[in-house]
């Protein structure tokens, strides 16, 4: 069901011909004002967003700069419910442990 709806959400800012990229909201479409409503970078994807494609994130305060778009919010909660989030973490620690060197516990054992 998530992953339906999360298709469903990309497919409709889906960028169509004749829009320009830079005044309107990648994921509703809608004209983003001069003044008003001028839209923002989401943190997640920097794609940018009017007011109406931003969701606040689990834990922030009424009124805080912690959102994200629709897309990202949607990809998060997918993560959390598959568990992927654990298997991502996992990865990018393993990558850090070939970065860093071998693990301490195999230089204090030599």
């Amino acid at each position: 069901h998530l992953k339906a709806e999360l298709q469903r959400l990309r497919k409709r800012g889906a960028l169509r011909p004749g829009l320009d990229p830079a005044r309107s909201c990648a994921r509703c479409l809608s004209a983003l004002g001069r003044i008003l409503n001028r839209g923002s970078p989401c943190p997640a994807c920097r794609k940018k967003v009017c007011r109406d494609c931003r969701l606040l994130e689990p834990g922030a305060a009424e009124g805080s700069e912690q959102w994200l778009c629709v897309v990202c919010h949607k990809q998060m909660e997918l993560k959390a419910t598959s568990g992927q989030w654990m298997q991502d973490l996992c990865r990018r620690s393993s990558r850090r442990r070939k970065l860093n060197g071998p693990p301490v516990a195999d230089l204090l054992g030599r």
